[in-house]
């Protein structure tokens, strides 16, 4: 399962395991429009331990682009969500969105830090 929270459209919900994909666009502030990524850049998706957005990278996944587009699809693999060792209750981490390691398109904003929710996965010891 991989679910952004309706509520505030950023809250990532992810089962352990699992695979997804979602998008992410940019919209100007005053003229409301999709911002074109330009070709040739890269965006990366990138989980931290701990709040603040320090300690180790969990997972690093960074997109290339070959042409211009609005949106950015991120697909997670199974490989890709097994974040950290096993867990037998649901964990927090936290997110940001990147583009070229200088422009945050999601992060910490007046609402607080991106939140990613990891749910154990299914196994011996967690049915």
């Amino acid at each position: 399962m991989l679910r952004i929270d309706s509520d505030d459209n950023t809250t990532i919900h992810l089962t352990r395991g699992d695979r997804g994909t979602f998008r992410v666009y940019l919209k100007d502030s005053k003229t409301h429009q999709k911002y074109t990524f330009p070709a040739g850049c890269f965006v990366e998706f990138v989980i931290k331990n701990k709040k603040g957005y320090t300690g180790e990278d969990l997972l690093r996944k960074r997109i290339y682009l070959g042409e211009d587009t609005t949106d950015i699809e991120f697909t997670l693999t199974e490989e890709d969500t097994k974040i950290g060792e096993m867990i037998d209750k649901k964990t927090k981490y936290w997110y940001n969105i990147v583009v070229n390691n200088d422009l945050t398109i999601v992060g910490s904003d007046e609402n607080g830090e991106k939140i990613l929710i990891l749910y154990p996965e299914a196994g011996e010891n967690n049915k």
